[in-house]
């Protein structure tokens, strides 16, 4: 299974570009827990300075079969804009995590995610993957930490 995180882009860091330490924690986590069940890739939106369109030919290009967004505040516009945009080219279960879904995780469910995360993620991601990876179905879309 491919999992592919994505940094959306946006505005305003100024040239400091700090590294996505809960990202690096959920990689290291993931490749831990499922081995060589995963590939893991991650695009950085906002460290390499890219657009919505050019995060959308990415994951496009990845074949992933996940597409996993850490969302910021300032970034819910481009997030959901690349989601609107990724499901018209491919059937990929999305999941949204970080501080803005944990306050708003409806929104994201109602624009496209598959799977809106609450609180810290490693547990509930791990058992999403693990769900999917054993096609389990998972009856709701708004995890909560576990």
């Amino acid at each position: 299974m491919k999992i592919v995180f994505v940094r959306p882009p946006f505005e305003g860091m100024g040239r400091y570009k700090p590294p996505h330490l809960g990202i690096a924690v959920l990689s290291a986590f993931l490749k831990k827990k499922f081995e060589s069940k995963v590939e893991i890739e991650f695009i950085d939106a906002l460290l390499y300075k890219m657009t919505e369109n050019e995060v959308i030919n990415r994951i496009v290009e990845s074949n992933a079969d996940v597409v996993a967004f850490t969302v910021k505040t300032m970034q819910v516009e481009q997030t959901l804009y690349i989601i609107a945009e990724i499901k018209k080219f491919g059937s990929f279960t999305i999941i949204c995590g970080g501080n803005h879904v944990s306050v708003e995780p409806e929104l994201f469910v109602k624009n496209g995610s598959n799977f809106a995360i609450v609180g810290e993620g490693e547990t509930a991601i791990a058992y999403i993957i693990e769900c999917l990876l054993n096609n389990i179905e998972i009856s709701k879309s708004i995890i909560s930490n576990m």
